[in-house]
């Protein structure tokens, strides 16, 4: 696979990001470098697709601490998803409180309507909302890119800044009245912790800092 691929089966590498180090963390073929909950996922044309119905969480085989995350995703109506940064390895752990869950979600739902700000599309699950208003419209796809250095993250949504945090900043005491030890964690798996929506990702790709 060529690091300058731009089929829909790769990772759309620009020259730019080739040169300044991504590499792609999905093939746009098979689930080369993940394991967990395969069955759950399938992949078409590019695209890795969380089953409605099936889902679960799938991990990265390596650990990261601190990188740029780009991936571009697609939300049928209503989803709930998530993207797990820095989540400890194994199966015993949970990615939204001993690792940190980027929220990944349909806002413009209903069901989503009286959510509050921690559970909504950006936030950092249980302890800090980003600002809203930023996803396309339903059906189409959006890109976003996690920033994850240190103690920051830094969430982009199709080109807009929603969230820019500082974890050391942070207290003991989150919004959602639970302990999120993984605030803490500098290394871990990137996950993708899907429920019972579908939803579809491509052109994932990383680069290390």
């Amino acid at each position: 696979m060529s690091s300058e691929d731009t089929s829909p089966h790769g990772p759309r590498l620009s020259p730019q990001e080739t040169t300044e180090g991504y590499v792609g963390l999905f093939d746009g073929e098979t689930f080369r470098g993940w394991d967990g909950a395969l069955g759950g996922y399938c992949i078409e044309v590019g695209v890795l697709i969380c089953r409605w119905c099936a889902g679960g969480r799938i991990h990265t085989v390596r650990e990261y601490s601190d990188f740029i995350l780009r991936f571009e995703f697609n939300l049928c109506p209503g989803a709930e998803h998530g993207v797990g940064i820095r989540v400890p390895p194994g199966w015993c752990h949970h990615p939204a409180y001993e690792g940190i869950r980027i929220q990944i979600c349909d806002d413009s739902s209903e069901k989503h309507a009286h959510r509050p700000p921690y559970h909504r599309h950006g936030a950092i699950y249980g302890v800090t909302g980003a600002e809203p208003g930023y996803l396309r419209p339903q059906g189409e796809w959006n890109e976003q890119e996690i920033l994850c250095e240190a103690g920051r993250i830094r969430v982009t949504l199709n080109g807009h800044g929603i969230l820019d945090t500082d974890l050391d900043t942070l207290g003991d005491e989150h919004p959602d009245g639970q302990e999120h030890t993984g605030l803490k964690r500098r290394s871990g798996t990137i996950d993708l912790l899907g429920g019972s929506d579908e939803v579809k990702f491509r052109t994932m790709r990383i680069k290390e800092l």
